[in-house]
């Protein structure tokens, strides 16, 4: 559903992933916007893990 990017912070001097959703997707199915808002709150309220990316 979405795209994953890997970016730079010049300011933190830090790498981070960035999250977007693919328009294409989007157009096809309404639908896929509600699933989307679910999987990006599922994981911003998930406890704390070094496996897991901190959303912010």
């Amino acid at each position: 559903m979405g795209i994953v990017y890997i970016v730079y912070d010049r300011k933190a001097r830090d790498v981070f992933a960035a999250k977007t959703f693919q328009d294409e997707v989007f157009a096809r199915n309404p639908n896929i916007r509600e699933r989307f808002e679910k999987e990006a709150l599922a994981w911003i309220n998930l406890d704390l893990h070094e496996n897991i990316t901190e959303a912010n």
